[in-house]
Protein backbone atom coordinates (compact mmCIF):
# COMPACT_ATOMS: atom_id res chain seq x y z
CA UNK A 1 0.00 0.00 0.00
CA UNK A 2 1.17 3.20 -1.29
CA UNK A 3 2.35 5.99 1.25
CA UNK A 4 -0.57 8.34 0.21
CA UNK A 5 -3.10 5.15 0.84
CA UNK A 6 -1.76 4.78 4.15
CA UNK A 7 -2.65 8.46 5.12
CA UNK A 8 -6.20 8.48 3.31
CA UNK A 9 -7.18 5.58 5.79
CA UNK A 10 -5.77 7.38 8.79
CA UNK A 11 -7.69 10.68 7.61
CA UNK A 12 -10.84 8.30 6.96
CA UNK A 13 -10.32 6.72 10.46
CA UNK A 14 -9.91 9.89 12.82
CA UNK A 15 -13.06 11.57 10.85
CA UNK A 16 -15.20 8.26 11.54
CA UNK A 17 -13.78 8.19 15.29
CA UNK A 18 -14.73 11.81 15.48
CA UNK A 19 -18.59 11.38 13.83
CA UNK A 20 -19.00 8.28 15.92
CA UNK A 21 -18.01 10.18 19.71
CA UNK A 22 -20.09 13.21 18.38
CA UNK A 23 -22.69 11.23 18.07
CA UNK A 24 -22.26 8.81 21.21
CA UNK A 25 -21.94 12.75 22.73
CA UNK A 26 -25.52 13.47 21.79
CA UNK A 27 -27.37 10.65 23.05
CA UNK A 28 -25.33 10.34 26.19
CA UNK A 29 -25.63 13.83 27.17
CA UNK A 30 -29.46 13.58 28.16
CA UNK A 31 -28.73 10.64 29.99
CA UNK A 32 -25.66 12.41 32.19
CA UNK A 33 -27.96 15.37 32.47
CA UNK A 34 -30.68 13.08 34.03
CA UNK A 35 -28.87 10.97 35.93
CA UNK A 36 -26.77 13.82 37.93
CA UNK A 37 -30.74 15.94 38.45
CA UNK A 38 -31.77 13.05 40.01
CA UNK A 39 -28.59 12.33 41.54
CA UNK A 40 -29.35 16.26 43.05
CA UNK A 41 -32.51 15.31 44.14
CA UNK A 42 -31.76 12.13 46.13
CA UNK A 43 -29.39 14.55 48.03
CA UNK A 44 -32.06 17.51 48.35
CA UNK A 45 -34.93 14.64 49.84
CA UNK A 46 -32.46 13.30 52.18
CA UNK A 47 -31.76 16.57 53.77
CA UNK A 48 -35.24 17.76 53.33
CA UNK A 49 -37.43 14.28 53.92
CA UNK A 50 -35.47 11.49 55.13
CA UNK A 51 -33.57 13.03 57.83
CA UNK A 52 -36.16 15.03 59.05
CA UNK A 53 -38.64 12.63 59.18
CA UNK A 54 -36.06 9.97 60.71
CA UNK A 55 -35.35 12.43 63.59
CA UNK A 56 -38.63 13.15 64.47
CA UNK A 57 -39.80 9.15 64.19
CA UNK A 58 -36.70 8.66 66.94
CA UNK A 59 -37.65 11.73 69.11
CA UNK A 60 -41.34 10.50 69.39
CA UNK A 61 -40.58 7.10 70.12
CA UNK A 62 -38.05 8.16 72.54
CA UNK A 63 -40.18 10.70 74.28
CA UNK A 64 -43.18 7.99 74.65
CA UNK A 65 -40.57 5.21 75.91
CA UNK A 66 -39.20 7.99 78.73
CA UNK A 67 -42.82 9.45 79.88
CA UNK A 68 -43.48 5.60 79.73
CA UNK A 69 -40.67 4.62 82.33
CA UNK A 70 -41.91 7.70 84.42
CA UNK A 71 -45.40 7.08 85.07
CA UNK A 72 -44.76 3.21 85.54
CA UNK A 73 -41.86 4.45 88.33
CA UNK A 74 -44.51 5.59 90.45
CA UNK A 75 -46.06 3.25 93.02
CA UNK A 76 -49.92 2.93 93.93
CA UNK A 77 -51.41 5.37 96.26
CA UNK A 78 -52.40 2.97 98.71
CA UNK A 79 -52.87 -0.70 98.77
CA UNK A 80 -56.30 -0.56 99.07
CA UNK A 81 -56.36 2.05 95.84
CA UNK A 82 -55.84 0.32 92.74
CA UNK A 83 -55.19 3.74 90.40
CA UNK A 84 -51.83 4.49 89.93
CA UNK A 85 -50.04 7.60 91.92
CA UNK A 86 -49.39 9.90 88.45
CA UNK A 87 -46.27 11.82 88.62
CA UNK A 88 -45.97 15.34 87.76
CA UNK A 89 -46.13 15.15 84.20
CA UNK A 90 -49.82 14.21 84.41
CA UNK A 91 -50.13 17.51 86.26
CA UNK A 92 -48.38 19.22 83.35
CA UNK A 93 -50.21 17.97 80.66
CA UNK A 94 -53.54 19.32 82.72
CA UNK A 95 -52.43 22.59 82.96
CA UNK A 96 -51.43 23.11 79.46
CA UNK A 97 -55.21 22.46 78.66
CA UNK A 98 -57.04 24.00 81.40
CA UNK A 99 -54.43 26.68 82.35
CA UNK A 100 -55.08 26.09 85.61
CA UNK A 101 -51.59 26.02 88.17
CA UNK A 102 -52.80 23.97 90.46
CA UNK A 103 -55.05 21.15 88.78
CA UNK A 104 -55.83 17.91 89.96
CA UNK A 105 -55.10 14.51 87.34
CA UNK A 106 -58.22 14.09 84.88
CA UNK A 107 -59.10 10.06 85.53
CA UNK A 108 -60.70 10.24 82.32
CA UNK A 109 -61.35 13.11 79.96
CA UNK A 110 -64.58 15.32 80.17
CA UNK A 111 -66.03 13.33 82.58
CA UNK A 112 -63.36 15.43 84.89
CA UNK A 113 -63.05 18.17 83.08
CA UNK A 114 -64.36 21.59 85.35
CA UNK A 115 -62.65 24.52 83.26
CA UNK A 116 -63.43 25.37 79.14
CA UNK A 117 -60.08 25.49 78.02
CA UNK A 118 -61.55 27.82 75.31
CA UNK A 119 -63.16 30.23 77.38
CA UNK A 120 -60.16 30.29 79.65
CA UNK A 121 -58.28 31.24 77.01
CA UNK A 122 -59.20 34.17 76.58
CA UNK A 123 -58.37 35.38 79.76
CA UNK A 124 -55.39 37.13 79.43
CA UNK A 125 -54.18 36.66 83.64
CA UNK A 126 -54.50 32.80 83.03
CA UNK A 127 -52.58 32.87 79.82
CA UNK A 128 -49.90 34.98 81.11
CA UNK A 129 -49.33 32.74 84.01
CA UNK A 130 -48.73 29.53 82.00
CA UNK A 131 -46.85 31.76 79.57
CA UNK A 132 -44.12 32.57 82.26
CA UNK A 133 -44.52 28.93 83.78
CA UNK A 134 -43.76 27.05 80.08
CA UNK A 135 -40.13 26.37 81.17
CA UNK A 136 -41.31 23.96 84.16
CA UNK A 137 -44.12 22.49 81.91
CA UNK A 138 -41.09 21.81 79.51
CA UNK A 139 -41.64 18.10 79.69
CA UNK A 140 -45.36 18.42 78.92
CA UNK A 141 -44.90 20.71 75.78
CA UNK A 142 -41.91 19.09 74.25
CA UNK A 143 -43.65 15.51 74.30
CA UNK A 144 -46.85 17.37 72.79
CA UNK A 145 -44.26 18.77 70.36
CA UNK A 146 -42.24 15.73 69.20
CA UNK A 147 -45.79 14.14 68.98
CA UNK A 148 -47.19 16.91 66.21
CA UNK A 149 -43.52 16.95 64.46
CA UNK A 150 -43.74 13.45 63.75
CA UNK A 151 -47.20 13.66 62.39
CA UNK A 152 -46.46 16.74 60.39
CA UNK A 153 -43.56 14.64 58.72
CA UNK A 154 -45.60 11.67 58.36
CA UNK A 155 -48.46 13.25 56.64
CA UNK A 156 -46.38 15.23 54.32
CA UNK A 157 -43.74 12.00 53.20
CA UNK A 158 -46.97 9.54 53.18
CA UNK A 159 -49.09 11.98 50.57
CA UNK A 160 -45.39 12.16 48.55
CA UNK A 161 -44.69 8.59 48.53
CA UNK A 162 -48.27 7.83 47.85
CA UNK A 163 -48.14 10.37 44.51
CA UNK A 164 -44.73 8.85 43.30
CA UNK A 165 -43.19 12.55 44.07
CA UNK A 166 -40.29 11.12 46.31
CA UNK A 167 -37.32 8.81 44.35
CA UNK A 168 -37.92 5.21 46.01
CA UNK A 169 -38.10 2.02 44.34
CA UNK A 170 -41.48 0.63 44.47
CA UNK A 171 -41.40 -2.19 46.82
CA UNK A 172 -39.91 0.26 49.30
CA UNK A 173 -42.29 2.50 48.85
CA UNK A 174 -44.73 -0.16 49.07
CA UNK A 175 -43.04 -0.71 52.84
CA UNK A 176 -42.66 2.65 53.29
CA UNK A 177 -46.29 3.73 53.42
CA UNK A 178 -47.52 0.27 54.99
CA UNK A 179 -45.19 0.76 58.04
CA UNK A 180 -46.12 4.97 58.79
CA UNK A 181 -49.56 3.81 58.42
CA UNK A 182 -49.07 1.23 60.94
CA UNK A 183 -47.77 3.76 63.32
CA UNK A 184 -51.34 5.82 62.36
CA UNK A 185 -53.41 3.05 63.61
CA UNK A 186 -51.27 1.77 67.12
CA UNK A 187 -51.43 5.67 68.21
CA UNK A 188 -55.10 5.37 66.97
CA UNK A 189 -55.32 2.55 69.27
CA UNK A 190 -56.15 -1.26 67.91
CA UNK A 191 -57.31 -2.98 71.35
CA UNK A 192 -60.42 -5.38 70.79
CA UNK A 193 -61.29 -3.40 74.25
CA UNK A 194 -60.96 -0.10 73.24
CA UNK A 195 -60.62 0.72 69.72
CA UNK A 196 -59.81 3.84 68.72
CA UNK A 197 -59.24 5.20 72.14
CA UNK A 198 -55.91 7.06 70.87
CA UNK A 199 -55.40 10.03 68.72
CA UNK A 200 -58.26 9.46 65.75
CA UNK A 201 -56.58 8.52 62.84
CA UNK A 202 -58.22 11.67 60.35
CA UNK A 203 -56.83 14.07 63.26
CA UNK A 204 -54.16 12.74 63.18
CA UNK A 205 -53.82 14.06 59.44
CA UNK A 206 -55.22 17.02 60.66
CA UNK A 207 -52.57 17.71 63.17
CA UNK A 208 -50.16 16.89 60.48
CA UNK A 209 -51.21 19.51 57.83
CA UNK A 210 -51.81 22.08 60.57
CA UNK A 211 -48.32 21.90 61.90
CA UNK A 212 -46.88 22.18 58.30
CA UNK A 213 -46.13 26.02 57.65
CA UNK A 214 -45.89 27.84 54.37
CA UNK A 215 -42.52 27.91 53.16
CA UNK A 216 -42.20 23.78 53.37
CA UNK A 217 -41.12 23.01 57.02
CA UNK A 218 -42.37 22.41 60.40
CA UNK A 219 -43.34 24.77 62.41
CA UNK A 220 -40.72 25.22 65.75
CA UNK A 221 -41.28 24.54 68.95
CA UNK A 222 -41.72 27.97 69.86
CA UNK A 223 -44.05 28.46 67.91
CA UNK A 224 -46.38 25.09 68.84
CA UNK A 225 -45.78 26.40 72.25
CA UNK A 226 -47.04 30.19 71.53
CA UNK A 227 -50.42 28.50 69.29
CA UNK A 228 -51.64 26.26 72.23
CA UNK A 229 -51.99 29.22 74.15
CA UNK A 230 -53.49 31.07 71.42
CA UNK A 231 -57.67 31.03 70.49
CA UNK A 232 -58.61 30.59 68.06
CA UNK A 233 -56.43 27.75 67.32
CA UNK A 234 -55.28 25.74 69.98
CA UNK A 235 -57.97 23.52 69.75
CA UNK A 236 -56.23 22.09 66.61
CA UNK A 237 -54.20 20.14 68.72
CA UNK A 238 -57.00 19.33 71.63
CA UNK A 239 -56.51 15.82 70.16
CA UNK A 240 -52.78 15.46 71.41
CA UNK A 241 -54.06 17.09 74.79
CA UNK A 242 -56.87 14.57 74.90
CA UNK A 243 -54.51 12.00 74.26
CA UNK A 244 -51.79 12.70 77.00
CA UNK A 245 -53.45 13.85 79.78
CA UNK A 246 -54.94 10.41 79.83
CA UNK A 247 -51.74 8.76 78.89
CA UNK A 248 -52.17 6.65 82.31
CA UNK A 249 -54.45 4.66 80.45
CA UNK A 250 -52.76 3.90 77.18
CA UNK A 251 -49.13 2.61 78.42
CA UNK A 252 -49.82 -0.71 78.03
CA UNK A 253 -52.28 -0.33 74.42
CA UNK A 254 -51.42 2.45 72.49
CA UNK A 255 -48.10 4.03 73.96
CA UNK A 256 -46.33 0.60 73.95
CA UNK A 257 -47.55 -0.58 70.43
CA UNK A 258 -46.94 3.15 68.78
CA UNK A 259 -43.46 2.67 70.43
CA UNK A 260 -42.87 -0.88 68.73
CA UNK A 261 -44.57 0.49 65.26
CA UNK A 262 -41.81 3.31 65.15
CA UNK A 263 -38.85 0.76 65.90
CA UNK A 264 -40.13 -1.33 62.68
CA UNK A 265 -40.27 2.03 60.59
CA UNK A 266 -37.00 3.49 61.98
CA UNK A 267 -34.66 0.98 60.24
CA UNK A 268 -36.19 1.95 57.05
CA UNK A 269 -36.21 5.22 57.13
CA UNK A 270 -32.62 5.38 58.01
CA UNK A 271 -31.31 2.73 54.51
CA UNK A 272 -33.47 5.91 53.53
CA UNK A 273 -30.94 8.50 54.63
CA UNK A 274 -27.65 6.54 53.50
Amino acid sequence: MSPEAVEVLKLLGSFLAGAAGAVAGAVGAPFIKEWWERKHLRTTEKQVRWRPFLGAAQDFKQGLIDLKAKYQQKPLAAPWDRRPALPTEARDFVELLTLNQDPAPIDKWYDDLKTDPDAVRNDAGAVQRVRVRLHELNCATNSLYKTAKYLGYAQRVRGELEQGRLICPQATRNQLIGLILNVRAELNGTSKDHPGAGVIMELQDSIGESVWSPDDRVISELEFRKSLLQTPGWEQYLELLRFFVALHLKLDSEVAKTITALDDLCPLLERMCT
